[in-house]
């Protein structure tokens, strides 16, 4: 899937990445002296203010190090925490109990009385998560599969354990075990990088 605000210049010497949202830019590559001379070119065209290296861009939080650029929503966070009146909760080790149970079968179609079940997805930059999304999705009950199509390879069963689903530690309540080795395998981390 192609994502149409961004675009790339990849040239033998160099590349150049410029993401568009609305009215705002971010652009980098790979040669300063290119990204500059892109720069110049837009401000003769438009009115454009250079802000300079990146720090804050739709909510999240750019810093660099000597590893590299480092993305978080600490303030993003923290802003909602303060809208919502929440800034004084207490940190919890997973975001749901574990204990309560929401039903006693999986969440394929797991609520019997509107047969819905809970879809997440995670939204990676390069290898690191910056976003997630989880919500109540309709589920078409279907017969099952025919044994020939089985049988006959077209159509291949697989078991996946429970625990190795990722999208559980979105959508269920888990142990803090459980939970931290999914966030884990993820790429979920907490702190700055060292």
């Amino acid at each position: 899937m192609a994502d149409t605000s961004l675009f790339i210049l990849r040239a033998k010497e160099f590349h150049l990445f410029v993401l568009v949202y609305v009215d705002d830019l971010i652009v980098t590559g790979s040669c300063p002296n290119r990204i500059q001379e892109f720069i110049t070119s837009l401000a003769a065209r438009f009115s454009l203010k250079d802000l300079g290296l990146l720090s804050f861009f739709l909510g999240i939080e750019a810093s660099r190090s000597a590893k590299g650029l480092f993305l978080c929503q600490c303030k993003y966070i923290s802003d909602l925490l303060h809208r919502n009146n929440m800034h004084d909760a207490k940190a919890v080790s997973t975001p749901m109990a574990s204990t309560s149970r929401l039903t006693l079968k999986s969440d394929w179609a797991g609520d019997p009385g509107d047969f819905k079940s809970t879809g997440a997805f995670v939204v990676y930059l390069g290898k690191h998560p910056i976003s997630w999304s989880s919500k109540k999705l309709s589920v078409t009950l279907d017969p099952p599969p025919k044994p020939s199509t089985v049988e006959s390879g077209s159509l291949r069963v697989l078991h996946v354990s429970s625990r190795d689903q990722l999208a559980n530690v979105l959508t269920k309540p888990l142990p803090r075990n459980s939970f931290h080795d999914l966030i884990a395998k993820i790429g979920i981390t907490s702190g700055a990088p060292t």
